[in-house]
């Protein structure tokens, strides 16, 4: 017999996410369990899209979170009563057999379908994070331009002052050896001046 030693699982971070949407108070105008625990409800399509999805995803897309549902094993109750219009407002209605009402410890169970390649919240994800990336590439390359154009204004002025010392330096020279050339024929012994 082999001793089993598995780490604890995660929770895929979708499951978490929808774990938390729906045992969250705040959200139940819009998501909440069905009576029995078994099963959660979504009621007002646009107002979930609008008031909750954007709290916990990087998208605001009804179908998406569907299809997220689908792929971890949810499915839509086709009720009759529960899928009906109800005061005007559509109700969706998903079941798990381990997403139940007080039964955290079930949501281990919960997996990904094979097959799936990936969320659209995780794809979300990962554009989001490419985007930044980008955004810091697009500022430090802003940065490195600036950077480059007082170098090479510093390097303008070090070159005009170069020449300038040079020049100075020359027309020093020729003054001093115009003195000498003075005082040489003033004097008339030019090799004992220079």
């Amino acid at each position: 017999r082999k001793a089993i030693t598995s780490a604890p699982k995660t929770k895929p971070a979708f499951v978490l996410k929808l774990w938390n949407m729906v045992n969250d108070p705040k959200n139940s105008a819009h998501i909440n369990w069905m009576p029995d625990g078994l099963s959660f409800q979504v009621v007002g399509r646009e107002q979930f899209e609008k008031t909750v999805l954007p709290k916990y995803f990087k998208h605001s897309n009804f179908s998406s979170f569907v299809r997220q549902l689908n792929m971890y094993g949810w499915h839509k109750v086709q009720d009759v009563t529960a899928g009906a219009m109800q005061s005007g407002e559509e109700t969706w209605q998903f079941k798990s057999p381990n997403f139940i009402r007080g039964r955290e410890d079930l949501l281990d169970n919960i997996v990904r379908n094979r097959g799936s390649k990936g969320s659209d919240d995780e794809e979300d994800f990962d554009l989001h994070q490419i985007l930044e990336e980008v955004e810091l590439i697009r500022q430090s390359q802003q940065i490195i331009a600036e950077q480059l154009k007082h170098l090479k204004q510093d390097n303008e002025l070090l070159w005009s002052e170069s020449y300038q010392t040079r020049e100075r330096h020359k027309n020093f020279s020729d003054t001093l050896e115009k003195i000498l050339r003075f005082l040489a024929s003033v004097y008339g012994n030019p090799s004992k001046i220079l």
